[in-house]
């Protein structure tokens, strides 16, 4: 059983998830109301598609090399108040779905053409597109159960 592909469908699966969330809805962890947590989700597309500007490497060792691995591979849930890049604290205070679903589009298209080319993650390094894919798929979980809401990850 693997980690699920950050496709189409998966895609679909998760938008549906996020209109079912009221934007005064509170988290069940850490601060973020459901219009900042996508503004959030939407920043994070946006710095794999090239789209933001790219910040200084912050991980060390240990994160790059051990745990980014066991992450990306499904082993491990992204922890709750996990610390995130710097580049997240200057989201967007409020995001919309469509703005979202446009840049994962945009993701989406760019992997089946084959010109997806993202750069190295500030905390967890070169990731690749597979990488940024899986990468994807655990955050978006992640700030799903963040507010109750559950989505199959796994195959």
């Amino acid at each position: 059983m693997g980690l699920r592909a950050f496709d189409k469908a998966f895609v679909e699966e998760a938008i549906a998830e996020f209109e079912a969330l009221t934007p005064d809805l509170s988290p069940e962890w850490g601060s973020m109301r459901p219009p900042q947590m996508i503004a959030h989700l939407t920043t994070a597309v946006r710095y794999g598609l090239n789209k933001e500007e790219h910040t200084p490497p912050e991980g060390n060792f240990l994160i790059r090399h051990v745990l980014s691995p066991i992450l990306l591979s499904g082993l491990l849930r992204m922890p709750k108040n996990i610390a995130k890049p710097k580049l997240y604290d200057a989201s967007a205070p409020e995001g919309t779905l469509d703005a979202l679903r446009t840049e994962i589009e945009d993701q989406l298209t760019r992997q089946d053409e084959g010109s997806f080319d993202p750069p190295p993650h500030p905390a967890l390094g070169d990731l690749g597109p597979n990488g940024w894919g899986n990468l994807h798929t655990i955050h978006i979980e992640h700030h799903l159960r963040q507010f109750g809401r559950k989505l199959r990850i796994k195959d």
